[in-house]
């Protein structure tokens, strides 16, 4: 098969199917003109009119993401990868150029990753090479990559939750001047991303921006967030900003009252 500019992987777990019909729905209308070719690569094959006109990779009942990711670059290979999880929603319409940068920074550093889930969308990108020390430097959410990438990080089939947790290990061993070479952050949001979904239900802030802004999308039934798990998701995301020592000695803290985590740093 010939090798395309970019491929879109969208790696579902069967379970999210309704949240990735969000996902298209809110794709097609913000990013109509996409020229590249989407990809859902799930477990079982959705039996959907939505997906009728998107290319569908199958895979084992026991696939995580990772293998899924792999499964769908095999089947249709380019330069890069457009990684972004069904929850990732592109909420507002894309201006290509901004993505085409992210392609051209990339080619002309030899980046093998290149983040894009950083903060409010901006008017311009920023490129950032982060520090090694830094929490969720390589992370699973909205990245391009390449070849080089999935075959270094993603040759296992585990889980994004165990992915993270190794990647947030290995940056007790750096101190804060290391910097990746072959991985950056584009700070902007240049594709409208906002992240939707927490512990399996809608978070409040992201249902109400999504729904002013595209008020004709069917966002499905999935249910809200509680106010006290938004409150513990907020003080997750503090967590995120210290450094891994830092940030093990307020775990420990947060903790005693009752909160939990998957890792102790």
């Amino acid at each position: 098969m010939e090798r395309a500019e970019v491929t879109i992987i969208v790696p579902t777990h069967d379970s999210y199917l309704d949240v990735f019909a969000v996902f298209v729905r809110l794709f097609k209308k913000n990013w109509a003109d996409c020229p590249y070719k989407l990809v859902l690569s799930c477990n079982e094959y959705p039996a959907s009119e939505e997906y009728h006109d998107l290319e569908v990779v199958n895979n084992s009942s026991d696939a995580m993401i990772l293998s899924r990711i792999c499964n769908a670059a095999r089947t249709f290979p380019a330069e890069y990868y457009l990684i972004l999880l069904e929850d990732m929603f592109i909420d507002k319409p894309v201006d290509i150029e901004r993505f085409k940068e992210v392609l051209d920074f990339s080619k002309e550093h030899g980046l093998h990753y290149c983040n894009l889930s950083n903060g409010k969308h901006k008017k311009k990108n920023k490129f950032v090479f982060p520090s090694k020390a830094l929490p969720y430097g390589i992370s699973i959410g909205a990245f391009v990559c390449n070849d080089e990438f999935l075959n270094k990080y993603f040759s296992r089939n585990i889980s994004g939750w165990d992915f993270e947790n190794e990647q947030l290990e290995l940056t007790l061993q750096y101190k804060k001047k290391e910097k990746f070479t072959e991985c950056a952050h584009c700070y902007g949001n240049p594709l409208h991303i906002t992240h939707g979904i927490s512990k399996g239900q809608w978070i409040r802030s992201a249902n109400k921006t999504i729904r002013k802004r595209n008020p004709e999308i069917d966002l499905g039934e999935r249910s809200l967030l509680s106010r006290g798990e938004t409150f513990k998701n907020k003080l997750y995301s503090v967590a995120k900003i210290f450094g891994p020592r830092s940030r093990a000695r307020l775990k420990k803290m947060l903790r005693h009252f009752g909160f939990t985590f998957t890792t102790d740093f």
